[in-house]
């Protein structure tokens, strides 16, 4: 009598884990931002999000990799989407397909606003479950009056150094 119910119990666990949806909040993409997602039982898709902003112009360099060390441990179909907006309601911008050799991608320069990363993926058929890991890496881009102060700066070093050559 004990045994059927921990069966059952374990049962709906495994049930109640087939559909892998998880929402992820970075906030303000830090310079290195890094997720992971998993899912249990062959068949079961999943579809994560990762949402953030960029609070200034920069461009992303994500890198995704499938964690498939057995063959109990696999992830079939699995791509990384960006797009530009809020969760449900974005703008594709790109997708990368990738499996358990790492796979690397860069965005072109990105305007200040909100994006999020959706990861598509399925466990094997015949696997018991699988993992994945992403990495999004900001580079911010300077403004141009960054470069205009710079550019005075080198100047007034120059100037500063000929008047000293000079006398």
């Amino acid at each position: 009598m004990k045994f059927a119910r921990i069966a059952v119990a374990a049962a709906l666990s495994v049930a109640a884990l087939s559909a892998s949806a998880v929402a992820n909040d970075w906030a303000a993409h830090d310079p290195v931002e890094f997720g992971l997602g998993f899912g249990v039982g062959g068949g079961t898709p999943l579809l994560d999000t990762f949402s953030f902003t960029l609070g200034t112009a920069a461009t992303l360099q994500v890198t995704a990799v499938t964690n498939d060390f057995l063959p109990t441990l696999d992830l079939i179909g699995s791509a990384i989407s960006l797009y530009a907006g809020t969760v449900g309601s974005g703008t594709w911008m790109g997708s990368l397909p990738f499996d358990s050799v790492q796979q690397q991608t860069s965005t072109g320069l990105l305007s200040a606003g909100a994006y999020y990363y959706e990861v598509t993926s399925t466990v094997g058929r015949n696997a018991f479950a699988g993992s994945y890991t992403v990495t999004s890496q900001a580079t911010v881009v300077p403004e141009p009056e960054t470069y205009m102060m710079m550019i005075a700066g080198l100047a007034a070093i120059g100037f500063v150094a000929t008047r000293r050559r000079n006398r």
